[in-house]
């Protein structure tokens, strides 16, 4: 190395003059005055001189003169080149100063240097070592094969740019396993000349602790169950682990060709965008998205992201898999929801136990008292009346009850389904028979528009319990002396059945309460009959469980249609 130093000196180095060569000047300037004087240049030199009035005023007519002038002239020549000369050694010393500074930097330099360095030549002889390698390898390593002394199984390496050829200004890092006992470097080449042959510049850089650190780093990805991507700023899928893979279906190839909005089903690409900002700014975030699998299906994952500037910026991200968890909180919100119609229903239940089913009793068992004491005393004014109170008390707490008895056999799951074929017009041609003293009282006509033939399939005696309370409530909600019609259509796979009156209508608010046993909508009828709301919510029960549904359209103080549709085949 020092004589690499040295050598580079002497080319940088300008050269000098010294006082020998001012002698030699000196006397070969003697040497051609004497020529001159012998061979008569001079006389030809004085005649052209007479000839010029200047130098003849002047009287120059002896030869000594002219000695006289080139020593003059000597000694300015003499004096501008000692002058000169001085400038150049006081310039080389400068240099000497600096080349000497800059090799006591560079020595220290390579004594202190953190991490190993070497020089050797194409063959892999050891030219030279800093510090760093001398204390493993000693003075004595110099001149040996590079490859006896770093790698472990003593051959030279596979991919040692040596082999390869290196050209001079060309680099190359290579990564090492299993050199100077084990460990991982990362070795630059760099091709040069040292002492006037092409050589290689080694530097050893140890990363066996970053590589430990990342193999670690990659197990925890590779084994993680979650999934994990690491993308740039703009959302390009640059590293995704093995459990990201098979969340989403696809291969490592495929996802390192897609981003973010291939994959995301929640969010508009524009909307990614102000998310991935909105990352970077906040350094962290912690969502709930979709993400789209190859085979087109949906998954619910919940995203951790972090930010991280290294290379321009980068986004990390863990992702799991929640579908599990969101059916599981579904499936928790319908229990709640169940739970709370249960109470729902509980409650009402008491209230009609309470109340509404209490009241038709206390009419019965009062009328009938009045009635017993008005035979004892033989007073029969008036008895029919009472008579025919106590008998549609009776018969509307029979009523209640059935609905009761349904409602309750339907929410424990104990009522049959048993579904078949039958006529639909024979069903409600008897249900009108039974309601027709019941609409006589109040002066009310019902008309049918039926088909003559109309088959369905579905549970008889359910159809008859819806039939009963829709009619019953149309009766209970008509104005004396008004119409109700029942009416039957046939589509291509179903038949809608309507029951049509000419009531007191029901507003707009309240429609949405009318089949919800927790948002019931009770109103006494146009003759002060009284009502609970379990009957509505009980066809409702009854028609869905069918396959069907039930709607009403109304107008207030116009009337109601309750309309509601039934299979005609077994599906």
């Amino acid at each position: 190395m020092e004589n690499w130093i040295k050598s580079l000196a002497k080319v940088n180095s300008k050269p000098t003059r010294t006082s020998k060569d001012l002698i030699i000047i000196s006397v070969s300037l003697i040497l051609v005055s004497l020529f001159v004087e012998l061979f008569g240049v001079f006389d030809i030199f004085q005649d052209w001189i007479r000839e010029l009035s200047f130098w003849y005023d002047w009287r120059i007519h002896d030869k000594l003169f002219i000695l006289v002038l080139l020593a003059v002239a000597l000694g300015v020549f003499t004096y501008r080149r000692s002058r000169d000369l001085k400038r150049e050694i006081s310039e080389r010393k400068l240099v000497e100063k600096s080349l000497s500074e800059s090799y006591e930097f560079n020595n220290t330099l390579l004594r202190t240097i953190p991490f190993g360095m070497d020089i050797v030549d194409v063959e892999g002889n050891v030219l030279f070592l800093n510090e760093k390698l001398k204390m493993l390898f000693g003075e004595k390593a110099i001149g040996k094969k590079c490859w006896e002394l770093y790698c472990d199984d003593k051959t030279q390496c596979q991919t040692c740019p040596l082999k390869k050829g290196l050209e001079i200004g060309e680099n190359a890092i290579i990564e090492h396993q299993k050199i100077l006992g084990g460990k991982t470097f990362e070795v630059h080449h760099s091709a040069m000349i040292f002492q006037g042959n092409k050589a290689i510049l080694e530097i050893f850089l140890d990363i066996t602790e970053r590589k430990q650190r990342q193999e670690e780093y990659e197990t925890i990805i590779r084994t993680a169950m979650d999934g994990f991507w690491l993308t740039d700023i703009e959302g390009r899928l640059l590293h995704v682990n093995d459990a990201y893979c098979h969340l989403t279906e696809y291969s490592r190839e495929e996802l390192l060709n897609m981003s973010i909005r291939d994959l995301d089903a929640n969010e508009v690409p524009d909307d990614i965008s102000k998310h991935i900002r909105r990352v970077i700014e906040t350094g962290y975030d912690r969502f709930e998205s979709k993400h789209k699998c190859k085979c087109g299906r949906l998954i619910d994952v919940e995203i951790s992201v972090n930010y991280s500037d290294i290379s321009g910026g980068r986004l990390v991200a863990f992702i799991r898999d929640i579908t599990e968890r969101k059916l599981i909180e579904l499936q928790l919100q319908k229990y709640f929801e169940d739970l709370k119609a249960s109470n729902a229903a509980k409650d009402k239940l008491f209230s009609i136990i309470a109340h509404d089913l209490k009241s038709p009793f206390n009419a019965i068992i009062g009328f009938s008292e009045i009635l017993i004491d008005r035979v004892r005393s033989k007073d029969y004014s008036d008895i029919s009346i009472y008579a025919d109170i106590i008998l549609n008390s009776s018969k509307g707490a029979m009523d209640l009850l059935k609905n009761l008895l349904d409602w309750s056999l339907s929410q424990t799951g104990r009522i049959e389904f048993n579904p078949e074929y039958f006529e639909i017009s024979e069903l409600i041609n008897k249900t009108i028979h039974i309601m027709t003293s019941t609409a006589m009282q109040k002066s009310i006509i019902i008309t049918k528009k039926l088909p003559q033939k109309a088959t369905i399939y579905a549970d008889k005696n359910m159809i008859r319990t819806v039939l009963r309370n829709l009619i019953s409530n149309a009766i209970k909600f008509t104005h004396p002396d008004g119409t109700i019609t029942i009416s039957a259509k046939e589509d291509q796979n179903a038949l809608k059945i309507s029951v049509t009156d000419t009531g007191i209508g029901i507003p707009s608010d309240y429609i949405d309460k009318l089949f919800h046993i927790d948002n019931t909508y009770s109103t006494v009828g146009t003759q002060k009959e009284k009502g609970t709301g379990l009957g509505l919510t009980l066809c409702n029960e009854f028609i869905e469980k069918h396959g069907g549904k039930i709607w009403v359209e109304s107008i207030v103080g116009e009337g109601s249609a309750f309309s509601f549709t039934l299979p005609k085949y077994n599906n």
